[in-house]
């Protein structure tokens, strides 16, 4: 798996939906979790994807995040910065 723009679509969309107040599939959180841990390997990586790649990795081990108004609204701004592949 590469973290691709594709890739970082795909995570960013975990993230919308987690933004709106709903549960992402299973499958997706891990996917997403995948391609973010693949991404923040890379030197120059901001401390957003690593926020952002963090929360799902907690998603995709099973545990929850429990979000309130702001933390659906901290899941979508990081949605954006994923889709963006860059900080804000």
């Amino acid at each position: 798996m590469t973290s691709s723009p594709t890739g970082l679509q795909e995570a960013a969309a975990v993230l919308d939906a987690l933004g709106a107040g709903r549960t992402p599939d299973p499958t997706d959180v891990l996917n997403a979790a995948l391609i973010l841990s693949t991404y923040c390997q890379r030197p120059d990586v901001t401390r957003d994807m690593l926020d952002a790649a963090a929360g799902l990795e907690r998603l995709a081990a099973g545990r929850t995040l429990d979000l309130d108004e702001v933390g659906r609204r901290r899941a979508a701004a990081l949605a954006q910065i994923v889709r963006q592949g860059e900080p804000s």
